[in-house]
């Protein structure tokens, strides 16, 4: 969740109205609050709460990579709130 909500924060918006914040300004920004960002973003990922195109991300190397949150920060927290959780359908 406090992933979400720093990149819908720190994001500016595409065509589709979804937040978008490249790799290299999130890890330098959210370092500070998470040694584990990449952990975290796969496991957004395997939520499909984020999306970004490699299969890991590296400091450096994928600077330039887009991270799109995929819903809505209020529908986020609706699931979040509804389920106290984002295990939804998916198995751990």
């Amino acid at each position: 969740m406090e992933l979400c909500e720093f990149i819908y924060m720190h994001s500016h918006e595409d065509e589709d109205e979804r937040s978008i914040m490249l790799f290299g300004d999130l890890f330098k920004l959210y370092t500070r609050i998470s040694d584990k960002v990449v952990g975290i973003l796969l496991r957004a990922r395997k939520y499909e709460l984020v999306h970004f195109e490699p299969e890991i991300l590296f400091q450096g190397q994928d600077d330039d990579e887009p991270v799109t949150l995929m819903k809505p920060m209020q529908e986020i927290y609706d699931i979040y709130n509804k389920h106290k959780s984002f295990s939804l359908s998916k198995n751990e």
